[in-house]
C-alpha cells in the first residue's frame, strides 16, 4: 500500500508550474462587489473576508480571487483568499468553501494542492512584496460544523489525514457571527 501511495504522490511532481506574465497581485481587487446580484457566494464571502482585513491566527488578508492562469487555456483556477502571518513569515493560500458545500475534504485538498503546484512561488512572493524566505502553505478554509469538518471529525479518514500530513496541508475552520456584520473567525484545526 505504501508503495502505491508513493507512486501516486510522485504524480504530483508532473503538475506544471504556470508563470503569469501579469502580476499575481491584481490592482482592481479593491474589496468591492462588481455584481451585487451575483450568485457566486464563495467569491462574495472572499471579498467580505478581505474587507475585514484579518483572519486572526492566519494574519492579514492581502488578496482574494487571485488568478493562477497566464493564458485563457491554462487549466488553473483562482486562489480564494491569501493571508500573511508576518510574525511567522507564512503566506496561507486558502481554498474557501461555502457553509452549505457538500464537496468532500479529499476533493478540496487535491484541487487546492494542484493549484498550489501551478503557482510560480518566487514570482508570487515578488509580486506581493514578501520576503523570499516566506513559507507558502495551502489550506482548506471550511465552515466549523460544515460537511468537511464533520468528515474530518466523525469519519474514518486516517488515510486522508496521512495524505494531508504528507502534502503539508492543514485545514482551518471558520465561523461567521450571526449578526450581519460579516465578521469571520478562524477556529484552529481542532480535528487532529
Amino acid at each position: 500500500m505504501f508503495f502505491k501511495s508513493c507512486k501516486l504522490l510522485n504524480l504530483f511532481d508532473n503538475i506544471k508550474k504556470i508563470t503569469r506574465q501579469s502580476s499575481y497581485k491584481v490592482d482592481t481587487h479593491d474589496g468591492k462587489h462588481n455584481n451585487q446580484n451575483s450568485n457566486r457566494l464563495e467569491e462574495i464571502m472572499a471579498i467580505e473576508i478581505f474587507n475585514q482585513k484579518s483572519l486572526n491566527i492566519l494574519g492579514e488578508v492581502i488578496d482574494y480571487q487571485t488568478p493562477l492562469k497566464n493564458k485563457l487555456e491554462d487549466k488553473a483556477g483562482k486562489i480564494d483568499i491569501i493571508s500573511y502571518d508576518k510574525d511567522n513569515k507564512i503566506v496561507y493560500l486558502l481554498e474557501l468553501k461555502r457553509e452549505d458545500s457538500k464537496e468532500t475534504m479529499l476533493r478540496c485538498v487535491l484541487e487546492f494542492f494542484t493549484y498550489s503546484k501551478t503557482l510560480d512561488k518566487d514570482k508570487f512572493l515578488e509580486d506581493f512584496n514578501l520576503p523570499k524566505d516566506t513559507k507558502i502553505k495551502a489550506s482548506p478554509l471550511v465552515f466549523f460544523n460544515g460537511s468537511q469538518y464533520k468528515e474530518m471529525v466523525e469519519g474514518d479518514n486516517k488515510f486522508l489525514k496521512q495524505l494531508m500530513d504528507k502534502l503539508d496541508i492543514e485545514p482551518f475552520y471558520i465561523t461567521k457571527n450571526s449578526n450581519n456584520n460579516f465578521k469571520y473567525h478562524i477556529i484552529y484545526d481542532c480535528s487532529k
